[in-house]
């Protein structure tokens, strides 16, 4: 009887010692999942306090949130946002605890793009309608010419568009920010790789509704907040023409307006000399001119080369009537193409010859066809380039946007146990 009573004793001390065991691991648990679930909501707390010390200039200017201080800083600003949080867990220690900037915006230009894109769709739209883009009579409205006339001459710098005073803008000569310039750090391409870039950027089908709705809202940010020839919206920035910077990078005015240029007038060639074979009239009149001039020679590469001049001629007219502030269609019809055979030396040089009608696209409009066929991490280095330059002006001269992140990490040591966060904008 008593063998019976022991064996039972013992019995029932194993099993209350496996209960008690029980207990305490889930005791040990819950207090180890207690301080797990406070470590995780304090850590965000403070990635948020620390998120919250952005530069304010660049946010009031550009709408970038963007932390501009050291891993050594950073670090010290969380310990003093978590540290008086842990004094009442006396059973918390932090034994390791290191803030890293991540997301760098000269690197890693996708986060750049993903704070413009996300304050566009959140309203940044209505004000990019007030830019140029928005200004002027509507594509398709036609506007008569003035009373000079179609066909007459008119001085290039008279007609608005530029300033006359100040032609060719500035020049960017200061050694240590042109070697900083995000920009610096991408590779040289040539004209083949621009070719290449924008038949890619032609041919993007995968996705056409969400990343044609993207790049429209990053050229209409890019349009609404920096200068072009079109509109001088800000005259503290350094460049007077920052949205023909961004299509070409070089470092003056001048160069980089001479460039926009250029590009519209290659960007008009293909449609106008269409338009001289497709219209029977300008077709008619290019034969008997070519006819006139080589009488007797005849073939389809005498015409195609005068067809070139002329419609070569016709694009550098359209480039001036655009810097003036009016409007070329896409596509020319009568009524809207300035010049006769006989005028393609006027065309071509200084003057400027208007057309009947002046109805279509605005200067604007052609850059955000030209800015849409650009490389994409080309164009966002760029504005990179401009913010740098122009904080550097106005703000700090030591600014730099290498030193800037989108985003920071947080490690620590809590208890011998590892915690990592990351959080950005």
């Amino acid at each position: 009887m008593n063998t019976k009573r022991g064996s039972s004793a013992v019995f029932l001390c194993v099993i209350m010692s496996g209960i008690a065991a029980v207990c305490i691991g889930l005791s040990c648990c819950a207090r180890e999942y207690s301080v797990s679930s406070r470590m995780d909501a304090l850590a965000n707390l403070t990635l948020d306090s620390v998120l919250s010390e952005y530069d304010l200039k660049l946010q009031q200017e550009y709408n970038l949130f963007l932390l501009r201080d050291s891993d050594e800083t950073l670090t010290k600003k969380a310990d003093g946002y978590l540290r008086p949080s842990l004094r009442d867990m006396k059973d918390v220690q932090v034994s390791r605890l290191s803030v890293k900037g991540t997301f760098p915006a000269a690197i890693d230009t996708a986060a750049v793009k993903d704070q413009i894109l996300k304050w566009m769709k959140a309203g940044g739209m209505l004000a990019a309608h007030n830019g140029p883009a928005a200004s002027g009579s509507g594509a398709g409205e036609a506007e008569s010419a003035d009373s000079s006339g179609a066909g007459e001459a008119e001085s290039a710098d008279s007609s608005g568009g530029t300033d006359p005073e100040k032609p060719d803008g500035r020049i960017l000569r200061h050694g240590p920010t042109i070697a900083s310039l995000p920009s610096r750090r991408l590779p040289k391409q040539n004209l083949a790789d621009r070719a290449k870039a924008a038949g890619r950027q032609l041919l993007n089908t995968s996705h056409p509704i969400s990343e044609g709705t993207d790049r429209f809202l990053l050229e209409s940010y890019l349009l609404g907040t920096f200068n072009s020839c079109a509109d001088q919206k800000h005259s503290s920035h350094f460049f007077r023409y920052e949205t023909e910077y961004v299509l070409h990078g070089g470092l003056s005015d001048a160069e980089n307006r001479q460039a926009a240029v250029r590009s519209i007038e290659a960007l008009r060639f293909i449609p106008n000399l269409t338009f001289l074979y497709t219209d029977p009239e300008k077709h008619g009149e290019l034969a008997a001119c070519t006819e006139l001039l080589f009488p007797g020679v005849t073939g389809a590469a005498i015409e195609f080369a005068a067809a070139a001049a002329w419609a070569w001629a016709e694009s550098s007219n359209d480039a001036k009537l655009l810097l003036a502030g009016r409007r070329v269609p896409a596509v020319k019809t009568p009524d809207t193409w300035a010049l006769s055979f006989e005028n393609i030396p006027s065309g071509a040089g200084s003057d400027m010859i208007l057309p009947a009608v002046s109805r279509g696209l605005s200067y604007s409009d052609h850059l955000r066809l030209l800015l849409y066929l650009e490389d994409e991490t080309v164009l966002l280095s760029r504005v990179l380039d401009l913010i740098q330059i122009n904080m550097r002006k106005d703000y700090d001269s030591a600014f730099l946007i290498s030193a800037c992140c989108a985003g920071i990490s947080l490690s620590m040591t809590v208890n011998g146990r590892d915690f990592y966060y990351e959080k950005t904008y």
